[in-house]
């Protein structure tokens, strides 16, 4: 038998498993990210939702890492680095009253792909350049106490 032949047999018999390919990627170090006093650190994630026929939305979360008190979200249909950043200026404004606070917090995240983006980091960077929002992903970051 050849290739295709095994594959069609197991495609009939509904025994493939998908495997995702495999590539190198930078992985979340499992740090604590612990912040002495409230607005100090800030992590932000994104997480799918499944809304039935409608299909999937994305909601976009920021919390406080001092009081795990959830402080911003953003609710799309889309995942891009666009919702992202505009959550992070919400919350800002909301928290604040500006987008350039005088003591800016340090805002986290993991490794995803719309965090990598140059349209959220120089979005980050252009709220505040001189004390503005300091983004640093967890896999390049400095270590937390």
């Amino acid at each position: 038998m050849n290739k295709k032949a095994v594959y069609r047999v197991l495609k009939q018999k509904r025994w493939l498993v998908h495997q995702r390919s495999w590539t190198l990627r930078p992985r979340v170090r499992g740090w604590v990210s612990q912040a002495s006093r409230s607005n100090e650190r800030w992590a932000i994630d994104v997480t799918h939702i499944s809304c039935g026929q409608d299909g999937w939305a994305h909601l976009a979360a920021v919390i406080d890492c001092h009081d795990r008190e959830i402080v911003g979200y953003e609710f799309a249909l889309r995942s891009r680095a666009k919702e992202a950043q505009r959550d992070v200026e919400a919350t800002c404004l909301q928290r604040f009253g500006t987008l350039r606070p005088a003591n800016a917090p340090v805002l986290r995240s993991d490794n995803g792909l719309i965090f990598q983006r140059r349209r959220f980091s120089s979005g980050l960077s252009r709220l505040s350049p001189a004390t503005g929002i300091h983004y640093a992903l967890y896999a390049g970051a400095e270590r937390d106490h």
